[in-house]
């Protein structure tokens, strides 16, 4: 499943790929390194002119101009963006999904059990079914010897 990922170019250009869940983890996560690795982070971060929480930008989708932001400045809204919309939304959703394929898995697999052990408990049966009987034949046929003998 393909969701859309929201990403800044050096240029300062916003734009959208559809990527995997993977993908954009993976991005997410060296987003995310890139930001805490950086040596002066706090600084840029703290004089940021970008406005992050800004709700009429969020519910108009009009973004500011990322061409005066440095790199971080960038990275830091992408991970904000990213993390507040579809990514988050399939993350959220991938717990529940995950634990009912699970259950799925774990109910297949315990029908598959109770039918082997019933084919299994047949099996005996019916081998007892045919064994019993012989036993019986041998035992009367070993009577019948100790009564010649004796």
């Amino acid at each position: 499943m393909n969701i859309p990922t929201f990403f800044v170019s050096a240029e300062g250009e916003f734009f959208s790929l559809n990527q995997s869940i993977n993908q954009g983890l993976t991005l997410l996560h060296n987003k995310i390194i890139d930001v805490i690795t950086h040596p002066d982070r706090r600084e840029v971060l703290g004089q940021s002119k970008l406005v992050f929480l800004n709700l009429q930008v969020a519910a108009e989708k009009k973004y500011p101009s990322f061409k005066n932001l440095s790199q971080i400045e960038r990275d830091t809204f992408v991970i904000i963006n990213n993390t507040n919309g579809n990514l988050y939304d399939e993350l959220d959703s991938f717990g529940p999904k995950f634990s009912d394929y699970q259950l799925y898995k774990i109910k297949y697999q315990s029908t598959y059990l109770t039918g082997v052990c019933i084919g299994m408990m047949a099996g005996i049966l019916l081998s007892a079914f045919i064994v019993i009987p012989l036993f019986g034949r041998i035992q009367h046929r070993i009577l019948e010897l100790m009564k010649i003998f004796f």
